[in-house]
């Protein structure tokens, strides 16, 4: 007789575990989406005073041409990008107001492709790496204690670790934000989402950092739409890149192959 109440209950309490998890996601993604919004309205404040339009026009549309082709990390869940190379670039040179705009819309198009359209994922997926990469270049800025690069001489060297510190604070931000929604969404720790999915992929964001570092030193003698040339050597890169990781991908099919017989 004691029995199903007791089963009640326990559907009471797991029924009110959910009601607290959707309400915590509900919260957090909203206070993401806020936070996001603030910082694309001041980009989009910032961006009619901000010069050089045709030199960041380039880099934008070199960077949403990059994101269309990302890699994926052989055995993981998680893909990369040349595109934060692009984007580093134009924050560092004219300000972060272009690049974090581009980000946001660089974003929109990847959520709306997905096959299942989810309004808050959307919202989320376009105001979390805004924020991320807005903070970062803050912390650039801050660092460097100069005002945005292009045709103006600065020591390169002092440029280091504030790149460094770029790249670290907009990977942390941006995966980190993006590892507590799955955390709260799935139940599940968010530090081991992260290091599963996310910390493989945190070389990609130094090494972006390393390849702004080494465009913005060629901006010192050429102009940014010279810096195109260098696009064919990206592509060959990246291309390598792809082969690399289609046959590691091949060399795990094959070990996986090999264990299936083996145990049969």
């Amino acid at each position: 007789v004691g029995r199903p109440d007791r089963v009640g209950r326990r559907h009471s309490v797991r029924a009110m575990s959910m009601r607290r998890g959707t309400a915590a996601i509900n919260v957090y993604v909203a206070g993401i989406v806020i936070a996001g919004t603030i910082v694309l309205g001041f980009a989009a404040w910032a961006l009619p005073s901000t010069p050089h339009v045709r030199d960041w026009g380039v880099l934008a549309t070199l960077a949403l041409i990059a994101s269309r082709f990302p890699l994926r990390v052989p055995g993981r869940s998680a893909w990369f990008s040349i595109s934060d190379t692009f984007f580093m670039t134009s924050a560092m040179l004219f300000g972060p107001a272009p690049a974090t705009l581009t980000i946001a819309v660089d974003s929109m198009l990847m959520t709306h492709a997905f096959k299942t359209f989810n309004i808050r994922r959307f919202l989320f997926n376009s105001g979390a790496p805004a924020l991320a990469f807005w903070v970062g270049a803050q912390v650039f800025f801050w660092l460097s204690g100069t005002q945005p690069l292009f045709a103006k001489a600065v020591p390169i060297d002092t440029l280091l670790f504030p790149i460094a510190a770029f790249a670290f604070v907009y990977f942390v931000l941006n995966s980190g934000l993006t590892a507590i929604a799955i955390g709260l969404e799935k139940r599940l720790s968010p530090i081991s989402i992260w290091r599963s999915h996310f910390a493989v992929v945190s070389l990609n964001y130094f090494a972006s950092g390393s390849v702004a570092f080494l465009l913005i030193l060629l901006t010192q003698y050429l102009s940014v739409v010279a810096l195109v040339a260098v696009v064919p050597l990206i592509a060959v890169i990246h291309l390598a890149m792809k082969s690399w990781a289609g046959r590691l991908e091949d060399a795990d099919r094959h070990i996986a192959t090999v264990d299936r017989l083996y145990l049969s």
